[in-house]
């Protein structure tokens, strides 16, 4: 993760995500695993025919830590320019600028505006977003945006050629 200064230009948009969705939908299940894991942890300690139950559920619950704290897979803020995209988590920025962006795939559910996104080979640390666009403000602005940004990439993908069908 970079930590960037970013300027105010005259085409940046910002999206926030709202504290309210920020705390219940990714702090509130972060602090659970980690209360969780410290459990587990005793649990082993103490009764050794649990071991294996506990390593198991460790590893669930280490993978959410991982995936929140150091991956950034769940930004609570998305900036969009006419050069880049950046997607942040608690001050720490990926940027993306479009003309180096060759892979960019969104998983999305149209109703509940989730989405999951996948840029450039995504690896362990970086380029996986779950983001969740009823959380930000101008919701509809934003989950439009990344789905529109998606056929712009991949104009061949059998998914822009379906959506242009329709429009």
């Amino acid at each position: 993760m970079v930590q960037l200064t970013i300027r105010v230009c005259d085409s940046m948009k910002k999206y926030n995500c709202s504290k309210r969705e920020f705390i219940f939908q990714i702090m509130f299940p972060c602090i659970i695993s980690l209360g969780g894991l410290i459990i587990l942890t005793v649990t082993a300690y103490i009764y050794n025919e649990y071991i294996i139950f506990c390593g198991l559920l460790g590893i669930v619950c280490l993978y959410t830590i991982y995936n929140t704290f150091f991956t950034s897979s769940y930004p609570d803020q998305v900036i969009i320019t006419d050069k880049y995209i950046l997607f942040g988590f608690m001050g720490r920025f990926q940027k993306y600028r479009y003309d180096k962006i060759k892979y960019f795939k969104v998983r999305e559910a149209r109703y509940s505006r989730n989405m999951f996104i996948r840029i450039n080979k995504p690896l362990l640390g970086k380029g996986r977003f779950w983001i969740n666009a009823n959380g930000f403000n101008d919701s509809k602005e934003l989950y439009e945006y990344i789905i529109n940004l998606e056929y712009k990439i991949h104009p061949r993908s059998l998914k822009s050629i379906a959506n242009n069908q329709y429009i």
